[in-house]
């Protein structure tokens, strides 16, 4: 019989970006020209966990 034991460790990482507001060009960046974006307090948070 065979037994294994096995240690629990967490490994946890949290992150948080805001979100963006762009006021005019979202489509012409993609072919280079400007746009007018801000940040705003709204965003998002990610909680991401390992169990090794």
């Amino acid at each position: 019989m065979i037994i294994c034991s096995y240690a629990l460790r967490l490994t946890m990482v949290e992150a948080f970006a805001p979100g963006k507001c762009i006021l005019f060009g979202e489509h012409a960046v993609v072919y280079g020209h400007p746009a007018v974006a801000i940040a705003i307090e709204q965003g998002v948070n990610v909680s991401i966990e390992k169990f090794v």
